[in-house]
């Protein structure tokens, strides 16, 4: 096997993963962050991860909206990669995206209601290492007349900060200098406010990733950008899976011998079904996505195809597996452990056979041969 091969698949599956669970805790952080306007304002709603149609039947995506009431609302959108700083074509696409949006964009009330609040902002956050080369991309649009909004547009930057309680900061980036057209919001819940100069320096939000924050994120896996199947993946196995284990199962994975397997035969719209009802309500998990998630297992040497529907999983409790990988010197959580293990066997077998040997390794002899072409490249999203 190819050692550099072996790193960059295995790199690149954990980046992908990584990139997208980070995306769920920004928008998780700011869901946290909104809980206090429940109380000021009757519809207060904040959407996570919505999608809306447009007049010509196209599609916006933001990562999430802020619906006060009919005076004032702001969506928001995420951008972790560099590449909407570098790539030319990608930031002027993500400009067309941000005129859509201030064009022709309805908020979601408490009531179910949609409707277009008088005035909406666009907050755009984005990872502080390239935030500055964005904001002065959009800045000089703006004054040359390209990006001429209706509401206005803030960018904030965020970081993760690892400290004795890990936490999410966002802070105001100098220029475009705007802010939030927030007076409908009382003096105490002003975001405006919040991130005012003060001192010379931007003032900054900070979201601390406690319990509260835990229990948030846990009803939210999910996005609406395209799935990791490395981390959805993870999350059938940390929870959906392990929550399908008897009582003696049970006593058995609690034992925590990671040679010990327990054998459970798993339906892709079963799974789907408990996904979309039971543990998130709502989310766009397809069965193609589930099943792509339980291959990605089989490659992985943990299961295998027995129907075009059903996998048999070889179930075993692996914590003692992800204490062996542990980084000492990172601050990886459980979650991305497991999925810096799934990734590295993963690639183990990716990299050292061909995709007919692989097809062959993960159905079972009364089934036919897996397809596997969607592993054949690492797919790192951009967003």
């Amino acid at each position: 096997m190819s050692e550099q091969r072996f790193l960059k698949c295995t790199k690149d599956a954990v980046e992908e993963f990584s990139l997208y669970d980070r995306n769920v805790d920004i928008v998780t952080c700011w869901e946290s962050f909104s809980r206090a306007y429940q109380r000021h304002f009757q519809n207060f709603n904040f959407d996570r991860f919505p999608s809306y149609k447009t007049q010509d039947d196209g599609w916006m995506n933001p990562n999430f909206t802020m619906y006060f009431d009919q005076r004032y609302g702001v969506a928001f959108v995420t951008y972790h990669r560099s590449g909407i700083a570098k790539s030319p074509a990608l930031f002027e696409k993500e400009v067309q995206k941000i005129k859509a949006l201030d064009d022709d964009l309805k908020f979601e009330r408490r009531d179910g209601r949609m409707v277009e609040p008088k005035e909406y902002d666009i907050c755009i956050l984005v990872n502080s290492s390239h935030s500055q080369t964005l904001a002065h991309k959009l800045e000089e649009k703006i004054e040359e007349d390209e990006l001429s909004l209706d509401g206005n547009i803030v960018v904030l930057e965020f970081d993760y900060l690892e400290e004795d309680e890990s936490k999410y900061r966002f802070k105001r980036v100098p220029h475009p200098d705007l802010n939030f057209r927030d007076d409908v919001l009382p003096n105490s819940g002003s975001i405006s406010r919040k991130l005012s100069i003060k001192g010379g320096t931007f003032e900054n939000i900070q979201i601390p990733l406690d319990e509260n924050f835990s229990e948030l994120k846990a009803t939210g896996v999910f996005t609406n950008r395209p799935i990791s199947e490395l981390y959805l993946a993870c999350r059938l196995w940390d929870t959906v899976i392990k929550d399908k284990l008897s009582d003696d199962e049970w006593e058995i994975w609690r034992k925590g011998d990671p040679k010990k397997t327990i054998p459970k035969k798993v339906s892709c719209s079963k799974l789907q079904n408990d996904i979309c009802n039971k543990y998130v309500p709502g989310a766009t998990i397809t069965e193609d996505n589930i099943e792509d998630a339980l291959k990605y297992i089989a490659v992985a040497k943990r299961a295998v195809q027995v129907s075009d529907d059903e996998f048999r999983v070889k179930y075993s409790n692996l914590i003692e597996k992800r204490r062996e990988h542990k980084d000492a010197a990172s601050e990886r959580s459980d979650i991305e452990d497991l999925a810096y293990l799934l990734a590295s066997w993963h690639c183990e077998t990716k990299v050292g056979n061909s995709l007919k040997d692989i097809a062959d390794m993960i159905s079972s002899d009364n089934y036919g041969k897996a397809d596997l072409s969607g592993i054949t490249e690492a797919d790192v999203m951009d967003y």
